[in-house]
């Protein structure tokens, strides 16, 4: 019940172990999620004693796998820990393992313990699952299906974390509006599937070029932006150059000689000194793309400042 009764993933997972501590009488309690590649991940710990590491538990795991057991329990002693293990299925493959750790001065398990934590693991192996698929379902509502990255929605709250955290360490970042040139006439004479090859080769673009911190994604449209974090006006006019540059690789996608595709580049810098919402960061970038744009297209224009548009109003 204590699993099925929090809805938020992590709180899901630390109610359920503190709950098994409690049952066993138990002073610490790992659970693990299984990866893909068959790998154990802690995922919470309930009291988890300092300096100390979870490896017994999951090579208590991986024994369950290799050998099996009847009740699905095992039981191992490491220094003067008595561990009690269960691994977590769902519909017949394993997902996850829950741990529970007694010290040599409690009792010892018994059969009553080995089936309570055989029970939890059952129950575990189901929320485990739904763990899964709520993240699946989160990453489907923030990443752009065609492209893979983030949508509008999804940039604009990391944006906006970006912009805090940039507050607290007073370094500069930059918003790059990348808006493609000519790219209805691509859709008009090749056709739709050749207009999704040209928007999946853009998000190539920005994304093969990003560092931790960076932020890409498709706003919609043909319309990308690029968050590029502690990023000045050399470094922003230098990654806007060589986006210029490479959509090169993608001319042959172009309707024809007389409209090749480009990009039009919009650089606002962001100052950490001046309170700026992520909106009129955005708004100072898509002004200065279409700067670019009526200037001839296949440019950037770096924006006016913060500061300066503060005082224009």
């Amino acid at each position: 019940n204590t699993i099925r009764e929090e809805v938020v993933p992590d709180q899901m997972l630390l109610a359920a172990a503190e709950a098994t501590a409690g049952a066993l009488g138990a002073r610490h309690c790992w659970i693990f999620r299984r990866t893909p590649l068959g790998q154990f991940t802690k995922a919470v710990e309930h009291d988890e004693p300092p300096g100390s590491t979870p490896e017994a538990a999951v090579r208590a795991a991986q024994e369950l796998i290799v050998h099996g057991d009847p009740q699905n329990v095992v039981e191992s002693k490491v220094g003067n820990t008595l561990m009690l293990t269960s691994v977590a299925r769902y519909r017949g493959e394993i997902n996850g393992a829950i741990s529970a750790c007694r010290d040599n001065d409690q009792p010892a398990w018994n059969a009553a313990d080995r089936k309570l934590l055989a029970g939890v693991a059952d129950h575990l192996g189901i929320a485990l699952e739904q763990i899964a698929n709520h993240e699946a379902l989160e990453r489907l509502s923030r990443t752009d299906e065609l492209t893979g990255l983030s949508n509008r929605r999804a940039f604009f709250d990391d944006l906006e974390k970006r912009l805090a955290h940039q507050r607290r360490t007073q370094r500069p970042g930059a918003l790059l509006y990348v808006d493609l040139d000519n790219f209805k006439p691509v859709n008009d004479v090749h056709g739709h599937h050749t207009g999704d090859a040209v928007l999946i080769g853009v998000s190539e673009l920005l994304a093969g070029g990003t560092r931790v911190g960076d932020l890409a994604a498709r706003l919609g449209g043909d319309e990308f932006a690029l968050w590029l974090e502690e990023s000045d006006e050399p470094a922003a006019i230098v990654k806007a150059e060589t986006l210029l540059d490479q959509i090169a690789t993608l001319s042959g996608y172009s309707a024809d000689a007389a409209r090749p595709l480009g990009f039009s580049i919009g650089i606002a810098l962001s100052d950490a000194a001046v309170e700026e919402g992520f909106k009129d960061l955005v708004g100072r970038a898509d002004e200065a793309m279409y700067q670019a744009k009526y200037a001839g297209k296949g440019g950037y224009v770096v924006g006016a400042s913060a500061s300066k548009v503060t005082e224009r109003e």
